[in-house]
């Protein structure tokens, strides 16, 4: 079981006036989700980020009311394969995110790590990215956050692998980095726009 801690914005569109339960201890190793509705562009989506590991996915915006539950286990279900996670291992935490609860957002550091997220998107989106490859890249992203001293880089992909007991690196995309320093995504092989 999860806590789904919603901003206010997102609480008004799944029109949850007060949300009933406060953020529960999850039963899952990547904790409760953080969730958020932004803008691409003109395109509405669900931003939803993990409160343990910062991994992030990002959803369709689209009748959240029947589709939010299911689209945040099945997108981040294919995510954690393509970091790396071995199927069953994503199928347990997949089948650990239910059932969820709706609560307020409580946790400030995981909102600015979206908000850091979301300043990236539109130009990602612009460089004609599909979601998959930019949750992949977001993946790839150190983040302050999760840095600790003789630690992991602080990758939300590594600190993922780490609570699942992941060993390797995505078989299926690798971030390199290109003469300038910067991140680079190189897909393998054709994937599903999730």
């Amino acid at each position: 079981m999860i806590t789904i801690c919603c901003t206010q914005k997102l609480l008004r569109r799944l029109r949850i006036a007060t949300p009933g339960a406060i953020a529960m201890p999850p039963t899952n190793a990547l904790g409760n989700w953080y969730v958020n509705l932004i803008y691409i562009g003109r395109t509405q989506m669900v931003i939803a980020t993990s409160e343990r590991s910062l991994l992030t996915v990002l959803l369709p915006a689209a009748d959240l009311c029947n589709s939010l539950m299911v689209n945040l286990v099945d997108t981040a279900y294919f995510l954690l394969q393509e970091i790396g996670i071995d199927s069953g291992c994503a199928e347990r935490e997949a089948d650990a995110m239910r059932p969820a609860l709706f609560a307020h957002t409580e946790s400030r550091s995981v909102l600015a790590s979206m908000n850091d997220f979301s300043l990236s998107l539109d130009s990602y989106w612009n460089d004609g990215l599909v979601p998959m490859e930019i949750m992949l890249r977001f993946a790839a992203t150190p983040k302050s956050a999760l840095m600790s001293a003789g630690g992991p880089t602080g990758t939300p992909a590594e600190i993922t692998r780490m609570l699942l007991g992941g060993t390797g690196e995505s078989t299926r995309f690798r971030i390199k980095n290109d003469r300038h320093g910067r991140s680079e995504g190189r897909a393998e092989s054709p994937r599903q726009n999730r």
